[in-house]
Parts: structure tokens; sequence; C-alpha cells
């Protein structure tokens, strides 16, 4: 195995002055590790072969707001009176000195009147609709310093990021968390367009509700593998020390952020408008541009590229080609096939067609500024039951035709509906189907990988350097080892998605 070593160093104290026309950078920064205009090292950060290492210092003030402002966020969320609840530990405090629960037990079941499948939601959630958004506003980001490969990065934003994966939790134990390395840059002009080997914004994973912890690296191994465009992903052992010395916060998956460089590597570039679709509109049903935040060109008031795919989907299809090809003047409609072929094939509820959120729209410059589907967030992708299928309703236990094909959607989903009512495409989307399940997602490769990535992350979850309460979201150390080959495990999820896919195409 190789690992990426990290390297322990002592901070350079940074002392810094503005000239007239001139700033000073911080000590140790150069352009290849730290400025704008290199290309991004995917190489070197995106290594999914190896376990990378960072280091994260934050001062004890800073650490304490973000721990307060999540409580906040935490207790408006209409989801935290059926979760566990409690103050949000002080890691290197002696108030975190308890853990929320047993080394390997993992955190507690939800109480009691969480409702089963069927069941009636906690007031304010939306179960059966657009949208699961658990959280009214993104937590506050504070300055952290990074360390890498003796490198330092200084001013670098932090914030905690997530939505399930914050309120479920009770915001206890091992959170995910976004980096942003210019968040800063106007109050600290010396960290100005300051990269990461060529990254802007970088987000980590902490797999929730994933006992394989495979699953976000691995699903976007098998979108991209299968022509999809989806965000590059690595595994982590992150350090972050709050005032008491570096504290292992556990295994993370890094992932590229869509409004970065994945734009020039998968998206052909271009200065156009990147969206993230959650809230009103992001269902499809009718245009809000509350529900479509830009990620880019965020000056620009204008949202008529979405608009004019809303009223091509819409629009009257007594002439299917004359609509087909209106549509597709401003929508890649084989490229969301594409992706809804390997979405629905291994399973992935948290995504359109079940919760409006979790994708980003490019408006693709060199395709005339057709739209582009990017999917994002796939922890709780390749698993049933539990919570998926309270979300999920009334499309538990559908049969394969029905489930894989999406008879019977009807019009909350009308970017599934309206296009597999067409023949034209309804013959492609199964085309898409059959391929789906090929290559990366067919048997021997699949076991082949799914065994090299469990080889590779043991150590750092239940080896010699594991995880420990209340960092960890292992239900059980059993649960871990169980998770590529056991009854339930991936493997065996895998055989029966390509089995349901193999019968839906194959009934008349």
């Amino acid at each position: 195995m190789s690992i990426s070593k990290l390297a322990w160093v002592v901070p350079t104290a940074v002392a810094l002055t503005a000239c007239a026309n001139e700033v000073h950078r911080p000590s140790g920064w150069s352009e290849a590790t730290h400025g704008a205009d290199v290309a991004p090292d995917y190489v070197r950060l995106f290594d999914a072969d190896v376990v990378h290492a960072i280091e994260i210092s934050i001062a004890p003030a800073d650490y304490a707001a973000m721990q307060s402002d999540l409580e906040r966020l935490l207790a408006d969320s209409p989801f935290r009176g059926a979760m566990p609840g409690g103050p949000l530990p002080m890691l290197g405090s002696d108030a975190g000195a308890a853990a929320p629960f047993p080394p390997g037990a993992g955190p507690p079941a939800p109480a009691g009147d969480v409702p089963a499948a069927g069941g009636v939601a906690p007031e304010g959630i939306n179960l059966d609709g657009a949208d699961l958004d658990l959280l009214s506003v993104d937590p506050i980001y504070v300055p952290i310093e990074l360390r890498h490969d003796g490198a330092i990065w200084t001013q670098v934003g932090m914030r905690y990021k997530g939505n399930s994966s914050l309120t479920v939790s009770g915001g206890q134990g091992k959170l995910p968390f976004r980096l942003d390395f210019d968040e800063f840059e106007g109050q600290h002009p010396e960290v100005d367009d300051q990269r990461f080997y060529g990254f802007n914004e970088l987000t980590f994973s902490s797999n929730w509700g994933d006992d394989s912890q495979l699953r976000e690296c691995f699903a976007t191994e098998l979108l991209r593998d299968r022509g999809v465009p989806a965000a590059r992903c690595a595994f982590y052992s992150v350090y972050v020390d709050v005032g008491s010395g570096a504290q292992y916060w556990g295994l993370y998956s890094m992932l590229e952020d869509p409004s970065d460089a994945l734009i020039d590597s998968q998206l052909g570039g271009g200065d156009g408008n990147l969206y993230k679709p959650d809230g009103p509109g992001s269902d499809w049903v009718a245009f809000d541009r509350e529900g479509f935040a830009k990620k880019t060109n965020e000056a620009a008031a204008d949202w008529s590229d979405v608009e004019r795919a809303f009223a091509a989907l819409h629009a009257d299809r007594s002439d299917a080609a004359v609509w087909r090809r209106n549509f597709e003047a401003t929508f890649d409609v084989d490229r969301f096939l594409s992706w809804l072929a390997v979405n629905t094939s291994m399973d992935n509820w948290d995504s359109y067609g079940v919760l409006a959120h979790n994708y980003y729209l490019y408006e693709q410059p060199n395709l005339g500024g057709r739209l582009q589907w990017i999917p994002w967030d796939h922890n709780l992708a390749m698993q049933t039951g539990g919570f998926g299928d309270l979300v999920r309703g009334d499309r538990v236990g559908l049969a394969p035709r029905a489930e894989v094909l999406h008879e019977g959607v009807g019009s909350r989903w009308p970017l599934i509906s309206i296009l597999l009512a067409d023949p034209v495409y309804s013959e492609a989307y199964r085309a898409q189907l059959a391929q789906a399940i090929e290559g990366l997602f067919a048997a021997e490769a699949a076991a082949a990988r799914l065994h090299a990535l469990h080889d590779l992350v043991e150590p750092y979850l239940i080896g010699e350097s594991a995880e420990t309460a209340p960092q960890t979201n292992l239900s059980s150390v059993e649960a871990f080892a169980n998770s590529v080959d056991g009854v339930d495990g991936l493997l065996a999820h895998l055989s029966k998605r390509r089995d349901r896919v193999r019968q839906a195409l194959s009934e008349p």
C-alpha cells in the first residue's frame, strides 16, 4: 500500500506588510503549490489508490464559534427533535471526552417518533415531494491553517457542510466540511487567489450512513466509467488541532467542487452559468429562480438559459420531432439519460426522482449553451431500506419494470416522466441501461475494485490507525468487515441491481 505521508511541521509565523503596490505572500508560498495560474494537480491530490493526509489547525475561539453556530442551526431544524440531540462535543476539551456513543457502536438509533415507511414525517419535513432541506442556511466559515506534504496554507475558509449528515447525527461526531482557499482574501490580501495545487474549493465527505465508507468514491468512479461527468474523489486521513494537539478526525472522502476545475477537466471549460438547484423549481415542475442558486456569474441576474429549458420541456408535444429538437437545443438529453441509467442501476434514492437536490447544471458554451447535468453527493447510493424507504414512500416494492423504467413516476418529476413518455427517448434510455451495468459495474470488475478499496481504507477505520468515537460513522467493526462481501454488502447489492435491470429490459 502506498500512502501519502503527512509532514509534521511547526508553523512559521506569518508576518506580512502591504506596500503601496505590493503584497507580500506568506512564507513558503509558491506558484506550484499556492498560485492560481497553475493547472490543477489531479495526479497529486486525487490518486484514488492511496490514502492521503492533511492536518488542520483551528484557533480555539474559531472552533467554538463553529460549534455554537451549528448548534443554533440544528436547533432550528424541524428534524432535530426526532434525532439524537444534546450539546455538540468540543473536541480537545473535557466536554468532548465523553463520547456520545461507545467505541465501534456508531450513533444511536433515531428516536421513536421517526416514522417508518409510509408514516408521518416530523412537522415541516417534506418526504412526499421535492426536497428535504433540513438546514435553513449554510454554517459559517472560519479561518484555518492547513498543512500537507510540508507546505502550509493560511487563512483558508472552513465550514461544516451537509444536510442529513449534520441533522440526523445531531451535529455530533465525524462531520463533513468544505474548504475554500480564498474565502478570506478580502480581509487578508496576502492570500488573494490562493489555491491548493490549483484547486480553489474542496469538499470532505464523512461517509455518513455508509459502513463501507466506499460508496461516495466508488459511485463517482462508476459514473465516470460509464461516461457521466462526476467529481473526482480520493481518501484522506484528517487530523485537526483545536488547541490541544492534533487529533484524528477520521477517514474522509475528498471531492472536487463542480464550480472549480471540473468545468475545465470534464465539461469543456468556458464561462457559462453553473447552478446548484435546491428548493422551489428544482423538481422541474415550474421554474422558480429561488431554486437555482448560481455558483458562477452570480452578479448577473439572468436565468434565461434555465427558463428556456423549462419552457422547451413543458412545450406542446403534438409534433414530437419538433419538441425534441427544441428541448435538445437547451438541454443535453443524452447526458441526462446516461446519468439516469447509471443512477437507477446503482439505486441512489438521494437524488432527482425522489428528492429534488444533489445535482448541478452547467450552461456549456461550446455546446451552444445547452445545460449539462452534473450529479453530486453519493454517500447514500447503493443501499436499500431504512431512511431511504421512508423517503421513497410509494416507490418501495415496485416490480423491476416499473421501478427501473420509472413507470408511473407521474408529474412530480417531469424531467423523467416527460422524457420517458417519448418513444425515442424511452428507447435511448433502455440502451443506456444496458450499458450502465457493463464496465466497472460488471461483476468481476466491481469485485476487484471494491476489494482493493476496502483493503486500502481498512487500517484507517479499524486497523492500526483506527477511528475512535466520536469521530467515526461505523455502526460496528463487523459491519465494515461485511460491507463488501456480506449478505447485504455492496457486491450483493450490485448483483441484485444488475439482475433487476436485466429483468426490466427483458419484459415486453
